[in-house]
């Protein structure tokens, strides 16, 4: 039996501004992270790693306006 040894999952969060190392930022899912800039260099160049579908879809939405809350009518 041929095993491999498992892999540690790697999410990548979305930020704005700069990136300094050991500064803690807020991502766009609302996670607080502190930046480790030779881990995410390491990261980088390994390509083992999924971007966080949250800060995907929350970038995305960024620029539409949230249209105003309604009650509808039952009838």
């Amino acid at each position: 039996m041929n095993t491999k040894p498992a892999k540690t999952l790697v999410t990548a969060h979305m930020i704005t501004g700069p990136v300094v190392n050991g500064q803690e930022v807020l991502t766009f899912c609302g996670q607080h992270l502190t930046i480790d800039a030779q881990g995410t260099e390491n990261i980088n160049q390994t390509g083992d790693y999924i971007v966080c579908p949250l800060c995907e879809v929350a970038y995305e939405l960024a620029d539409i306006p949230v249209p105003p809350l309604e009650q509808g009518s039952l009838f």
